[in-house]
């Protein structure tokens, strides 16, 4: 700024802070003497985003913790059984139920030093090949395009774009960008290779071609055919902003039912799963005790 240079050219350097949309959204506040106004529309959209991001990682950390608790604790049960099992074992004389050996095979694995070794290899091999595949354009697409089809999570997780798209759309428009350049920061700011590529270029190419906004997005087969709807009429009526808004609204809203959802059948496939589990750890220990005590009665 010292040596000249605007507001939003000295920003633009800094773009693991600032992204296109900040820059572009100054950019525009500049040209049209609007700083407070859009610094405080920043400050508003960025707020709601944290608040987004925030009910996002809520909604992942709880299965996460769910999931690495349930390992502990059956962890600490294979680890406390074992020895019980070894004892029964060597009254059996070799005659071990199939669940009891395989349980005693997977403790004795998981007690030599080698298993650690082989499965921090496992690991960071994992994560080597997931960062390079998705360095490439065609990883990092089919990544982003798996993200919408995951089951449970993909529906929120499409929707949580559906309201980025809303307010930046809003956001901007208000500010006077051209929807043309509108549309082109909206593929910038996605955070989705897949949604860049594939959705919002084909939208841009049909605007620059003279298409409607609700035109290009109907034809993309991403967006819900009543937010088409909604964003046609706000072209006819002249009041597109504030359906945006609206529609920021409306699906802020059934993210928050789409979250407790997510939560209600998580949680019941979270108790089948570690059920199954510690219903075979179980069998394991039981097994053999019934078989002395049948050697015991004969």
């Amino acid at each position: 700024i010292n040596s000249g240079k605007s507001y939003s050219e000295a920003i633009s350097g800094s773009k693991d802070i600032f992204t296109p949309f900040h820059v572009a959204m100054l950019r525009a506040a500049e040209a049209g003497g609007k700083m407070p106004e859009i610094l405080e529309s920043l400050a508003a959209f960025e707020e709601k985003e944290m608040n987004l991001r925030f009910r996002m990682r809520s909604a992942t950390s709880y299965p996460m913790f769910a999931f690495f608790f349930s390992v502990l604790c059956i962890v600490l049960l294979i680890r406390f059984l074992t020895p019980l099992l070894e004892t029964l074992t060597n009254v059996l004389h070799g005659d071990i139920p199939l669940p009891t050996m395989i349980l005693m095979k997977l403790a004795a694995a998981a007690s030599h030093p080698l298993f650690y070794v082989a499965l921090i290899f496992f690991i960071l091999s994992a994560l080597y090949l997931y960062r390079y595949y998705t360095g490439m354009p065609i990883g990092k697409l089919s990544i982003d395009s798996f993200k919408f089809r995951i089951p449970l999570f993909g529906r929120l997780y499409k929707q949580v774009m559906l309201i980025r798209v809303c307010r930046i759309m809003k956001t901007l428009l208000d500010s006077g960008i051209p929807i043309a350049a509108t549309i082109d920061l909206l593929g910038e700011v996605a955070d989705n290779f897949y949604f860049k590529e594939r959705i919002m270029s084909g939208v841009s190419y049909m605007i620059n071609e003279g298409s409607t906004i609700s035109g290009a997005f109907g034809n993309a087969d991403f967006f819900p055919p009543m937010m088409v709807s909604m964003i046609a009429v706000g072209e006819q009526s002249g009041t597109l902003h504030n359906i945006l808004g609206n529609l920021a609204s409306m699906y802020d809203f059934d993210v928050d039912i789409a979250i407790t959802r997510f939560y209600a059948a998580l949680e019941p496939l979270l108790i089948f799963v570690m059920g199954l589990i510690t219903f075979f750890i179980l069998m394991a220990a039981f097994l053999p005790i019934y078989q002395v005590i049948g050697m015991m009665s004969k």
